[in-house]
């Protein structure tokens, strides 16, 4: 949408001041055509950088856009022009062509607003520049303290009946879904004797971990868990009528020198086939903690009954594995996960991963302009210029953010591609159109007042429209579309602020530092102004 606003609005400026359809369509191209290309390079980028984004969802989320973004530009100079060539060029030919129609743009309410803008950049630019830095500053310290957090009912919707019982069970009962914890137990030899009795010394080392459930026994409390160590034990606990549970295990397991008293195998015992044993009169609750390659273990699973929620899931996991250090001084490797461990490590990789998106997209998407207008002016400072207003852009989105109590979570994470991919493109076009109207008029300030008026009204057409269609998402039941439909629109207004505000400002100040320096701008030969 925002591609064809542009090249539609140059288009109808060029054919309202006389130019035929094809000319107008030409140059049309030639001018804003090549600022498409920066923006869908630079936009591309900004989303690619997902690439490095911890999360899977999202790595293909940036890899989807910015096929999506291409796409879009090929589209918007190929198939959009053609179509509008075809249909002027019969009303060109009829003499039904309203040039006068279409050439009036300029005097229209949104043009004549965005020109007015310009009063800033003319009068006060440097007053704008300190207010837009404080702002900055300020959304700096957003960024610095915005919370993130991630939850699997929030993408359910508010009212389901899954997420109003959970809060029921959260509010009365201090509770919610059970938590286990789970410990996989690997690349030891499972059927030593001293690793089954370390099964046992774990689970009474968790007795004392906070946020482990517990069980009273006569030597204290242990850890509520089930590991192989206490699927042996309640084979061998009697029945509701005082009978054996499993028939025929217990001398199994006597002879295989296991001590029912103190749950412990002797240094000599058999392990092996005290597994075989339990496997055969239980085989369901053996396979549930134990792995068979041919009849021999190799993995074991502890299931630990927890309650340390998202906020503590990565102490739990720090504390278990100081409890576990009989199982790994034996030689086992231990792998610890439950869901909450999970969350808790996808709001941690989010947290380290926003800061590092935020500098790779800003850095490429500058050194991709810096280049640009090395070559086409030899202004290479002019393409930091650009991206300064989207630099202050992200910074003032994510203060918003912390302003309105938005947390950063996994679908708001993409908010540096969309800053990037929003800001970069209003910067561009005022950019490279300050460039032409700079030749076009006698001073500065007749350059930045048509720029502003030509260019800033097709970008708030734009951004009206774009944050129209991304605001539907505000009425979602689910929270982080919602939240999504927010922050996207925050940054669509104030690309918009950015662009027509800072960018004219920065503009002004660099046209006076050459203008003092002796040198031009822009050179003639540089910039198409036919």
């Amino acid at each position: 949408m925002d591609y064809g606003i542009h090249l539609t609005s140059r288009y109808r400026d060029e054919v309202g001041a006389g130019r035929t359809v094809d000319g107008g369509m030409r140059t049309a191209i030639g001018t804003v055509g090549v600022a498409l290309v920066l923006a869908t390079v630079t936009t591309a980028i900004g989303f690619l950088t997902n690439i490095v984004n911890p999360i899977p969802a999202l790595r293909d989320f940036g890899v989807l856009a910015s096929v999506g973004i291409v796409l879009s530009f090929v589209l918007m100079l190929t198939f959009v022009p053609a179509l509008r060539i075809v249909l002027d060029r019969r009303a060109q030919d009829g003499d039904r062509l309203p040039r006068e129609g279409l050439g009036a743009t300029r005097d229209r309410l949104l043009p004549e607003l965005a020109g007015r803008t310009s009063v800033l950049a003319e009068r006060a630019p440097v007053p704008t520049l300190i207010v837009a830095l404080v702002l900055g500053g300020f959304g700096y310290v957003g960024l610095s303290n915005i919370s993130t957090e991630f939850s699997f009912t929030d993408f359910l919707p508010e009212d389901s009946p899954v997420v109003l019982t959970l809060a029921t069970i959260e509010e009365a009962f201090g509770g919610g879904f059970g938590e286990t914890t789970q410990v996989l137990v690997e690349d030891a030899e499972l059927t030593d004797p001293e690793v089954f009795n370390a099964f046992g010394e774990v689970a009474a080392a968790l007795g004392d971990t906070p946020d482990v459930l517990t069980v009273s026994t006569p030597d204290g409390p242990v850890a509520s868990a089930t590991s192989p160590a206490t699927v042996v034990q309640q084979l061998l606990l009697p029945g509701p009528d005082g009978t054996p549970a499993a028939p025929g295990f217990a001398e199994a397991a006597l002879a295989a020198g296991y001590d029912p008293q103190t749950g412990r195998i002797a240094g000599d015992g058999d392990v092996e086939a005290l597994y075989a044993a339990a496997r055969e009169v239980a085989p369901e609750r053996t396979e549930a903690v134990l792995a068979f390659d041919d009849g021999t273990p190799v993995a074991a699973l502890i299931a630990v009954d927890t309650q340390a929620g998202d906020d503590r899931a990565l102490e739990l996991r720090d504390a278990i594995v100081e409890d576990a250090t009989t199982l790994t001084d034996a030689g086992a490797s231990i792998a610890i996960t439950s869901n909450a461990i999970i969350t808790a490590g996808i709001v941690e990789s989010l947290s380290d991963s926003q800061i590092a998106s935020l500098f790779i997209t800003l850095i490429a998407a500058t050194l991709v302009l810096m280049l640009t207008f090395w070559i086409e002016n030899r202004r290479p400072f002019l393409g930091v210029l650009t991206m300064l207003p989207v630099a202050l852009v992200v910074l003032w989105t994510f203060g918003l953010m912390y302003v309105s109590g938005i947390p950063f979570g996994p679908v708001t994470a993409t908010l540096t591609g969309l800053a990037v991919g929003i800001g970069v493109p209003y910067t561009i076009h005022m950019a490279r159109r300050f460039e032409e109207d700079r030749l076009r008029y006698a001073t500065v300030g007749e350059a930045i007042r048509e720029t502003t008026r030509n260019t800033g009204g097709a970008l708030a057409g734009s951004a009206f429209t774009t944050a129209g269609g991304f605001g539907i998402l505000i009425t979602s039941t689910l929270v982080p579309f919602q939240q999504m439909g927010q922050v996207t629109a925050y940054a669509i207004v104030l690309s918009l602020v950015g662009a027509l505000l800072v960018l004219p400002s920065l503009l002004v100040l660099w046209e006076g530092w050459h203008r003092r320096r002796g040198e031009p701008v822009v050179e003639k030969e540089t910039v198409s102004v036919a």
